[in-house]
């Protein structure tokens, strides 16, 4: 683990693209071979069209498509069964999209990995994921690739529990508690009303602590104190609606 203050011996941060893609190409294919009776999906990096966790070269994604080039190759020569995903992508969305095409095609990548944060409390919320949404599979039909399926591998809303001070977080205005729950019923309907969209994961489990200094923070759905929220109780509702009956 990197120090995030400090570079390494190498002048490497946490978060700079690896000086040796064969050495990460074979990092993954050593992991894959490792683990793949147990895990058959593997992402490469996150958000790297994001400057938080991509420090290297504004280029378009070039030097990440590389990355991912030959990840890919890597961790289909461990388990050629496996299911590998880009980095999940933060906005600019389309224009990661785009670079991602042109950069790497559509062979290099098994799944649309986005993180597609909205503002709940935006009345027009829906609208915007059906714009998001009629792009993305407009750039996939173009590149002959629309029968892809989608991940939203990061999505949700800070839920701030009683007592504690409410701040902006990078989508708006945060919500209590209670709507933070709506938000997850409302997110979680997303798989059945966007038939693209195959699996959607809520960003985070718990509540960080003075993490993001602001109301991102409070994302998780148990609190710091690992208390569940009313989002913790309505997920495993939602999740007990789809799981088959029981077999006596």
């Amino acid at each position: 683990h990197y120090n995030k203050a400090q570079p390494n011996s190498e002048g490497e941060k946490w978060n700079s693209p690896p000086a040796h893609l064969n050495e990460f190409a074979g990092y993954v294919e050593n992991t894959v071979d490792r683990y793949k009776s147990r895990i058959q999906h593997w992402e490469i990096w996150n958000e790297p069209n994001h400057e938080y966790y991509w420090s290297g070269p504004k280029d378009g994604l070039k030097k990440y498509c590389d990355l991912l080039k030959m990840s890919y190759e890597a961790a289909k020569k461990a388990d050629p069964n496996c299911r590998v995903l880009h980095g999940g992508f933060a906005h600019p969305l389309l224009e990661a999209v785009q670079n991602l095409y042109r950069e790497a095609g559509k062979n290099f990548f098994d799944v649309l990995n986005i993180h597609p944060f909205l503002d709940p409390l935006n009345p027009n919320v829906e609208k915007e994921m059906d714009k998001i949404l009629g792009d993305l599979r407009k750039i996939m039909e173009e590149n002959g690739d629309g029968d892809k399926k989608i991940w939203i591998t990061e999505m949700g809303c800070p839920g701030i529990p009683k007592g504690e001070k409410s701040q902006k977080w990078f989508a708006g205005e945060a919500l209590n508690e209670g709507d933070q729950a709506v938000w997850m019923e409302k997110q979680c309907g997303f798989v059945h009303r966007y038939p693209q969209i195959e699996k959607i994961f809520w960003a985070f489990y718990r509540d960080t602590d003075k993490m993001f200094l602001d109301s991102t923070d409070y994302l998780g759905i148990v609190r710091k104190d690992f208390s569940p929220k009313p989002a913790f109780h309505r997920l495993k509702q939602i999740i007990a609606q789809y799981q088959p009956p029981s077999k006596k």
